[in-house]
């Protein structure tokens, strides 16, 4: 009966069989594993520390750079005097409508294409 056993099963209950080590030995690892924690906290703490101290250096230049985009997208395309051409392309009569509606365009060709 014994023959049908594998051999490498019979290895690891054999080794299993073997003392745990001392408490000295979970209390080192205990140690180890706090140590670990506390150096990732301390690096995670440093690292949120210096991103905040970045994007604090940063928030007006980037503050700026939006409301510049925001005000270039919304330049009319049609000058305000034609008031019925005004009026019918009030929709995309910036650059930001222009933007979308050629994005849109987009994304409906690549779907067309890639069926």
């Amino acid at each position: 009966m014994t023959e049908d056993l594998d051999p490498r099963l019979q290895i690891l209950f054999a080794n299993s069989r073997e003392e745990l080590p001392p408490d000295e030995f979970a209390k080192q690892v205990m140690v180890r594993i706090d140590r670990l924690k506390r150096l990732t906290l301390i690096g995670r703490t440093v690292a949120m520390a210096v991103l905040i101290a970045i994007s604090a250096m940063f928030a007006a230049s980037v503050q700026e750079v939006v409301m510049v985009l925001a005000d270039g997208l919304n330049y009319s395309i049609i000058e305000p005097d034609r008031s019925l051409l005004m009026q019918v392309l009030t929709p995309v009569n910036s650059v930001a409508g222009v933007l979308a509606l050629s994005l849109i365009a987009l994304q409906f060709a690549f779907r067309i294409l890639r069926n």
